[in-house]
């Protein structure tokens, strides 16, 4: 998965990330918390950033998958996301690892 923040003044915002499996690729909000990606087949994303960790869970699969932050790139500017003023842009990748939590 690779997720793109957007910093500014106000705080910063992690709503375009792009989710890829093994059947599709799509965009979810990856701000944290648990949600519903509103995707097909994925019931539940749950980002923790302060741990650099996520989890999920997908149809027909016993279990949830887990994700881990692996690396950041920092880039200033806005990164041409929106019209939202950004000081910096992070974009993250995030792997699928084990499930130790």
């Amino acid at each position: 998965m690779t997720i793109i923040t957007v910093c500014n003044a106000a705080g910063c915002n992690s709503e375009w990330g792009i989710f890829t499996t093994a059947f599709a690729t799509f965009e979810v909000n990856a701000n944290a918390r648990c949600r519903n990606p509103g995707r097909e087949g994925v019931n539940w994303l749950c980002m923790d950033w302060g741990a650099q960790r996520a989890h999920f869970d997908v149809e027909g699969l016993a279990g949830k998958r887990c994700l881990r932050k692996k690396g950041d790139l920092r880039v200033p500017g806005n990164c041409s996301l929106n019209t939202v003023y950004a000081a910096y842009c992070n974009i993250s990748r995030w792997e699928e690892v084990a499930c130790t939590w």
